[in-house]
């Protein structure tokens, strides 16, 4: 894998009565996690329709970090108690996309090609 920056997205949904404790325990992960090396994003969020839901957007300024990210205390802590915890999780790794698109305008350099030779006539 290419080590480039990484992002990842938890989706978590807390047990019935464990939605104030998941979030207590998200936020100290995030304590922890913004002060880990190559960390550049991780932000929790909380849907607004469901307290039960929670998000967590993580950007890693490269594969390499996130994965020493796996292997730190805190995140060793946490998949102790992550069952008790939550009913339902999702987790998905992105990478960055180039952009290989020509950032020139077709459409628009044919127009101007078009005006030229209307205006040479």
């Amino acid at each position: 894998m290419q080590d480039t920056q990484h992002t990842v997205v938890a989706m978590f949904k807390a047990k019935s009565g464990k939605e104030q404790a998941l979030k207590r325990t998200l936020q100290n992960l995030v304590i922890e996690t913004v002060k880990e090396e190559g960390c550049i994003y991780y932000i929790l969020h909380q849907s607004e329709n469901d307290a039960a839901q929670f998000m967590l957007y993580e950007q890693w300024s490269t594969h390499e970090m996130f994965r020493q990210h796996g292997a730190s205390e805190h995140i060793a802590e946490w998949r102790k108690i992550k069952n008790e915890l939550i009913d339902d999780s999702q987790v998905t790794g992105w990478v960055l996309v180039k952009n290989e698109i020509a950032t020139t305008n077709p459409t628009a350099e044919i127009a101007a090609s078009i005006k030229q030779e209307i205006d040479k006539a």
